[in-house]
């Protein structure tokens, strides 16, 4: 133990304590959790993987000073969404959690993609999409 910094272990410390006295129903018994979970077309996307799905939530976390959302963050968790295009994971709401602030903003699916799109968009459509535009853009020596 003498290898780690005593600051870093206080601060995962005061980020754990934060999490389970704001999110206690996160942090609580579940039924399905899934650490960095990959995705049907995660390959096309250099591998990509998640942070963490609980219960059907796709989760970003986030241990930043400023809790804000930006359009890489929210186009990442929209491309993970996508890649699942077999719905293997079941992903009805998203959310990023700022684990710095105790903060979860959390939506289901239907209305990111509402948001995003300015109306209703079909995910399983949306998703064969993106598999085409992968599948266009790879290089033919990786088809």
């Amino acid at each position: 133990m003498g290898l780690v910094d005593d600051r870093l272990v206080n601060d995962v410390a005061t980020l754990t304590l934060l999490f389970t006295e704001s999110q206690p129903e996160l942090a609580g018994h579940h039924q399905q959790v899934v650490s960095n979970p990959t995705f049907d077309r995660s390959s096309d996307l250099g591998g990509a993987d998640a942070d963490l799905i609980v219960d059907g939530t796709l989760l970003e976390l986030k241990t930043v000073k400023t809790p804000a959302l930006n359009k890489i963050t929210v186009w990442q968790l929209l491309g993970y969404l996508l890649a699942d295009t077999t719905d293997r994971q079941r992903i009805r709401a998203v959310g990023w959690y700022f684990s710095r602030h105790g903060y979860l903003w959390r939506l289901p699916v239907e209305e990111l993609l509402s948001r995003l799109h300015g109306g209703s968009l079909d995910l399983a459509r949306a998703r064969e999409q993106f598999a085409d535009v992968l599948l266009a853009s790879r290089l033919p020596h990786d088809r």
